[in-house]
Parts: C-alpha cells; structure tokens; sequence
C-alpha cells in the first residue's frame, strides 16, 4: 500500500515575525533622518532670497504726481488711504524702486493687479513697497523673482466697473513681508497709519541723484 504523506505544516513556511531591536532601530533613525530633511526643505522654501541693500530709490513710475495722497478719508470718513494714487494712462510701465524680492504677484479684488516688493536699505531698515492696479496678465516678474531698482515689473490697468480712472496706487508698508499674511491695503482704520510710510517723503529722503524722477 502507497505511504501516506504526512499534512505539512503551513506554520512552517511563514517568515519569522521575531522583534528584531536592530532593525527597529534602523527603520526609526531613517523616518527621523527624512523627518528633518521635509523640515528643512519646508523652511528653505518659506525663507526669503537673498537681495542686496538699496543704496537709494526711484520712483515707480517716470511721472510721479499724487493726485490722492496719503491718510486722506474715504467718503464716508470710515477707512484713510494707506498710499498715493498716481494717474496716468493705461499700459504706462511700472518699475521696481529697489533691489528686493517679489513677495507677492497675483490679483485682489481691491486692485486688480497688485505686486509687494521687499526691500532692505543701507541702514538695515526693512520694508515692502506695494503696486496697485495692474494689468495682471501682464505682470513681468513673478513671485520669489530678486529684481533690481528701476526695473520693470508690469504695467497700469485699463479702466473698468470697478476702476474708474486708471492709476497706480503705491504704499510703503514697514516691515518685512510675513508669508501667509495679507498686507497689500489700499484703504484701512487710522491707526494703521502708523505701519505705513508717505510715500512721496521717502521717496524723496532716499531718492537716486540723476535717475529718472530727480
């Protein structure tokens, strides 16, 4: 009579599932390994580029003439003007006033087009130099972009429902730009007069000799 085989042991097939510390070890200093380098690069994308320091400033655009000036009243007497509006026609070229870094290029229902430019002077004063109602399809520089003084970064929009004539609105916001934080307002309470800078009298505190606008 034929031998029967006898059953086999399933058990025995499987790996052995026996806690090895050493390897435990290893899987855990590796996660920790890639923990840090999601952390740095999380960081290094968040840091602003490196700029240089502004000797001096020019204007942003080649005729600077305040036609609203800064801290005046909304008609109701609700908000002030946190900048100087500036009209001139459509498509007019809109420049940078300083070496810096684009910490914003996109649009606000405030501004059509607006772009934030961070600055730092000689003297280690920081600021950011704000650039309302531009043609936003036709922006020039993009976001983390260093740009140089005098360089041109887009152009005015064209008059439409919400913007009657066209103009730049140019502020001057104290401080540098904090990401996630909005800080591109065109009209805001009194006391945020205190974060903003006159445009018109730090232009010309600081301004370039025999650049355009002198």
């Amino acid at each position: 009579m034929p031998r029967e085989e006898a059953p086999s042991d399933s058990k025995q097939s499987l790996p052995s599932l026996q806690y090895n510390p050493r390897r435990v070890a290893v899987l855990l200093g590796v996660y920790a390994v890639l923990c840090v380098l999601c952390l740095l690069w999380a960081f290094r994308s968040r840091r602003p580029p490196k700029y240089p320091a502004a000797e001096c400033l020019v204007p942003p655009v080649s005729d600077y003439r305040v036609d609203r000036a800064f801290g005046v009243r909304s008609q109701d007497g609700s908000e002030v003007h946190l900048g100087e509006d500036v009209e001139l026609p459509a498509y007019t070229p809109v420049y940078a006033i300083a070496p810096g870094y684009v910490a914003y290029a996109g649009t606000a229902p405030e501004f059509q087009g607006v772009i934030v430019v961070e600055h730092r002077l000689a003297d280690g004063t920081v600021f950011r130099s704000i650039y309302g109602h531009l043609e936003p399809i036709a922006f020039l520089v993009q976001e983390r972009e260093v740009v140089s003084g005098g360089q041109e970064i887009g152009y005015l929009a064209e008059a439409d429902e919400e913007l009657e004539t066209p103009h730049l609105h140019f502020g001057l916001r104290k401080g540098p730009h904090v990401p996630g934080v909005w800080e591109a307002y065109g009209w805001g309470p009194e006391e945020l007069l205190t974060e903003y800078y006159q445009p018109s009298v730090f232009l010309v505190a600081h301004r370039c000799q025999g650049i355009q606008g002198e």
